[in-house]
């Protein structure tokens, strides 16, 4: 199993004022040459991913309920 670079994304909603974080990773050290795609680990209850799921190189998200992030 290889090592994966971690971070989080913090995400509120400016219509709702619903909150969370979002965890996601990459590839580390050698196998990043091979696999650059950015993987989504968890999203919080109430966001929903925006991104097409063949371009997670930067992923967007929406509120479930209010639609884009602003």
């Amino acid at each position: 199993m290889t090592a994966r670079d971690r971070w989080t994304v913090d995400l509120k909603c400016s219509h709702c004022g619903a909150e969370g974080e979002a965890e996601l990773s990459q590839a580390d050290g050698w196998e990043f040459a091979r696999d650059q795609s950015t993987r989504i680990d968890s999203i919080p209850s109430g966001f929903v991913v925006a991104s097409s799921p063949d371009d997670l190189s930067r992923p967007t998200f929406e509120c479930a309920k209010c639609g884009p992030l602003k």
